[in-house]
């Protein structure tokens, strides 16, 4: 959902016209708790106790830009301050943010299961996901992984590796090995994270393993065939122990190259500014000879 895309959802109109529009990914309704401030709307809502709206400005230095307000429950002073901010304007907010849930809802295809009750309903939340997620969309664990949690995407690679691991075997990227192989299935991995959509009517595991992964592979694949990196997959190094002495000693190509002063090295042994007086004498030497020899001499 995007900030522009308000007017569709819910009844309502922009303050003035907003250059901000960027994607919504969190509601934001209490002003103490801005997580993830720079990717939410604060929807600012007048309860019996409180108001939403007295903390715009707060809200704002918090790092907020998108906002739902009421329409009679601000100051247009006010609003002109925030001044990067896109605010929307609705006849009353919790009917918005009601009209916004829904819309998100019916993104969604599955069906829904309601916990209910006083106690208990998170760990029967956990429960349920421990028990079902080997059948049905890994939506949470994705969403958590895709926000950086490093525990979420480890689960998420051991879940897809016996896949991975069955499609290894069946490819080689020139240059490489079959860890090499591996090593960029795992990277798809990382892909299809963050590109997942649980909007779309695909499991996680069908869509990582059999598209995004598959893919990159075959990009990967096609990458070291190119003529750019024979360099690199042709090159042998100097240090390569290729030949066994007398000795019962491995040579390498780099013991047969011979030594010779470099005068770019900055090394002790080497005078660079020494070595380019001397350059520069004998040419003007040579010049000076050649105009006083016949071209006999």
């Amino acid at each position: 959902m995007r900030f522009n895309q308000l007017h569709t959802i819910c009844e309502g109109y922009l303050f003035e016209p907003s250059k901000n529009d960027a994607e919504i990914l969190h509601l934001l309704t209490d002003s103490r708790k801005m997580v993830f401030a720079e990717q939410g709307l604060f929807i600012a809502i007048k309860g019996v106790r409180n108001d939403g709206h007295l903390y715009l400005k707060e809200v704002y230095e918090q790092g907020v830009r998108l906002f739902l307000i009421e329409e009679g429950n601000y100051d247009v002073q006010s609003l002109t301050q925030l001044k990067e901010a896109g605010i929307f304007i609705v006849k009353n907010s919790l009917v918005a943010l009601q009209a916004m849930a829904t819309y998100h809802r019916n993104l969604f295809s599955y069906p829904i299961t309601a916990i209910t009750g006083s106690n208990g309903k998170t760990i029967v939340k956990e429960w349920l996901t421990h028990l079902l997620k080997e059948d049905f969309r890994i939506v949470r664990l994705v969403n958590k992984a895709k926000a950086g949690n490093e525990a979420a995407f480890k689960k998420l690679l051991k879940m897809v590796e016996p896949d991975l691991k069955k499609i290894a075997p069946h490819f080689f990227i020139v240059g490489g090995d079959k860890e090499d192989v591996m090593q960029e299935l795992r990277l798809g991995v990382f892909k299809a994270v963050n590109s997942y959509d649980c909007t779309k009517d695909t499991t996680f595991k069908n869509f990582c393993v059999n598209l995004v992964c598959k893919r990159h592979l075959a990009t990967a694949i096609a990458s070291a065939k190119r003529m750019k990196n024979s360099a690199l997959n042709d090159s042998i190094s100097l240090d390569a122990p290729f030949i066994l002495n007398d000795d019962g000693n491995f040579h390498s190509l780099g013991d047969y190259i011979p030594d010779k002063k470099n005068p770019y090295d900055e090394s002790p042994e080497v005078n660079l500014v020494e070595d380019l007086i001397v350059r520069e004498e004998l040419e003007l030497n040579s010049e000076m000879l050649m105009d006083k020899l016949t071209p006999l001499e």
